[in-house]
């Protein structure tokens, strides 16, 4: 991942923090890096996942902006960081455990075709 995404996620990171903390207890925490916020609070749903068709439009945008192939999905770059922890010699548990895997084989299994 180079700077730009870097920066891209930190500030996301930072702005959905002050959301969180901006919405107290009308915040839902589901754990999300991009989550729902509370710019049109209703229901409950602050905190919960986004809009599909929002985050795919945002997707487009951002993927535009760095000049990544029009094929890039945002989850190759889950795929990318495990594979990129994994050659940096990272504990495949803990790779497996910061992406969610049911278990560090999931992590470490064949690589599968990403279509």
């Amino acid at each position: 991942m180079d700077q730009a995404v870097m920066n891209v996620l930190k500030w996301q990171k930072e702005r959905q923090d002050a959301e969180r903390e901006r919405l107290g207890s009308a915040w839902t925490e589901h754990d999300l890096v991009f989550a729902r916020d509370g710019f049109k609070l209703y229901r409950g749903e602050a905190g919960g996942p986004q809009d599909p068709e929002k985050v795919s439009a945002r997707w487009r945008t951002l993927r535009n902006r760095l000049h990544l192939p029009d094929d890039f999905r945002i989850h190759d770059w889950r795929h990318s960081k495990v594979t990129n922890d994994l050659e940096a010699g990272e504990n495949p548990v803990e790779v497996s455990a910061n992406v969610r895997h049911h278990s560090p084989g999931y992590a470490m299994g064949p690589v599968r075709a990403l279509t």
